[in-house]
């Protein structure tokens, strides 16, 4: 969760953060290239919520953190403490490609060389929000060989069919791997990756966006056009109290809707309405872009 500072409020276990939003970033000179490498790991050491990868061809920075405010708190400090102008893309929110296929079955063969390679896959759906492999069978050189097949579906899964985020709900079961000539680990991962990239269709994955509980109080004065503006960013109103001069309004809504809303209702409000939010879970997707 996250408070009116931007700063991730701990309370209870220590959890695990799934980042929601993120972005790119570089330093605005090659000489603050450095210094801005130290910044953003010294808030990777400090911050729990925080992701941060290294883009080799771009030259930048992908930062990944739990909300917009937050992402505002980390751009402000670095100019504030450390000193650094950065360059900073449009945020972009994590989405995620679900399995929902009830069964897609093939068998995939390769050649290289006087080497050939076949093997048979299975996907399904799973109940949990991450992708679980399988090879059922028995197997030469196993240790190996279920290394390369785990950092083949790993990466698969990581990078999505689609490229919109990670592929998840889904059981990759693979069999009857056979092989004629010599075990090549580089041409076993490829024939894992195209027999996957090359027989999933995108009809059998939805996107998933996050979405948010949102507690906001205004004064009454503001609601009707606070309510009218939350409906038309696809919020789903959940309830709406009142002691007559405040209302506290509940809803969810999509997390990329709140984009800039932190202004939008200062300015609408005066200053006088303020709102929270709460990660609630992946649904599919109802926004566009």
């Amino acid at each position: 969760e996250i408070d009116w500072n931007g700063k991730v409020v701990l309370s209870g276990a220590t959890p695990t953060y799934n980042p929601l939003i993120q972005v790119q970033i570089e330093a605005k000179t090659v000489e603050q290239q450095k210094e801005l490498k130290k910044a953003l790991e010294f808030f990777l050491e400090s911050d729990p919520s925080m992701k941060l990868e290294y883009q080799e061809s771009s030259g930048t920075w992908k930062v990944s953190t739990i909300g917009e405010v937050h992402l505002q708190v980390l751009i402000a400090r670095l100019e504030d403490e450390f000193n650094l102008e950065v360059n900073c893309g449009n945020p972009e929110i994590q989405k995620l490609e679900k399995w929902i296929e009830p069964q897609l079955e093939f068998q995939f063969e390769s050649t290289w060389n006087e080497n050939a390679m076949s093997l048979t896959f299975s996907i399904e759906p799973f109940s949990r929000q991450e992708v679980e492999w399988n090879y059922y069978g028995k197997l030469k050189q196993e240790e190996l060989v279920r290394a390369v097949m785990q950092s083949a579906v790993g990466d698969f899964a990581r990078a999505g069919f689609l490229g919109s985020g990670k592929l998840v709900n889904a059981r990759i079961n693979l069999s009857n791997l056979n092989i004629t000539g010599v075990l090549v680990p580089g041409m076993l991962k490829k024939l894992v990756l195209d027999g996957l990239n090359e027989n999933v269709k995108p009809s059998q994955i939805i996107l998933l966006e996050p979405f948010m509980d949102m507690e906001l109080i205004t004064p009454e004065e503001f609601s009707g056009k606070i309510t009218a503006d939350l409906k038309s960013r696809n919020a789903k109103i959940q309830g709406i109290e009142s002691d007559g001069k405040y209302n506290w309004i509940r809803c969810e809504i999509p997390l990329v809707k709140t984009f800039g809303y932190t202004t939008w209702l200062r300015d609408i409000s005066q200053g006088r309405a303020s709102y929270g939010l709460q990660y609630h879970d992946h649904k599919p997707q109802v926004t566009r872009g």
